[in-house]
């Protein structure tokens, strides 16, 4: 009896070291396509503009965004509980708001800038990812869809202003 509790422990004390190696390695895999991304871009990050440019960018080339009719179906349908990596991401799997907004966090992170998931909640139980990064220059947290466009936004907000007035009130400012 007590030696089969020793060999369960080794047993779940294997796995787990296993589960930690592989994390690691996975982590520095990711660690290395970012810093190859951020070298690829080689411009600055730093401004409003240079940042939504930098967001372009990275959808542009790297992204891969079912189109819109098949967003929802891959949102509602195809979702694990554990969410894919940014490194999943970035190796072409398909991406909705909140895959994009933690390739791109990430990415400002590596660059230095702060930034975190932003969830924004519509009044018919639909949601959306961004995220906001923080503004050195004018200390303030700065929102930033993380498609292209803000249709989808309004789309679950159903009213533009809304989305608006709850920045304003956060004293941030939405960048499309």
């Amino acid at each position: 009896s007590m030696n089969k509790l020793k060999i369960l422990i080794i047993i779940l004390i294997s796995i787990i070291s296993i589960n930690i190696i592989f994390n690691i390695i996975e982590n520095q895999k990711e660690k290395n396509v970012l810093g190859k991304i951020l070298d690829n871009y080689n411009k600055n990050i730093s401004t409003h503009s240079e940042i939504n440019s930098f967001k372009h960018f990275i959808i542009d080339n790297y992204i891969n965004i079912p189109k819109s009719k098949f967003q929802m179906n891959l949102w509602s349908n195809h979702r694990g509980f554990l969410r894919q990596t940014a490194l999943e991401t970035l190796n072409g799997k398909s991406a909705v708001c909140g895959e994009l907004s933690r390739v791109l966090i990430k990415l400002l992170r590596k660059h230095s800038i702060k930034s975190r998931r932003l969830y924004v909640y519509g009044g018919d139980g639909t949601s959306h990812v961004m995220l906001e990064y923080f503004d050195k220059s004018t200390k303030r947290w700065i929102a930033l869809n993380s498609f292209k466009s803000t249709d989808y936004l309004e789309s679950i907000t159903q009213n533009k202003q809304t989305i608006l007035e709850l920045f304003n009130n956060a004293n941030a400012v939405i960048l499309v």
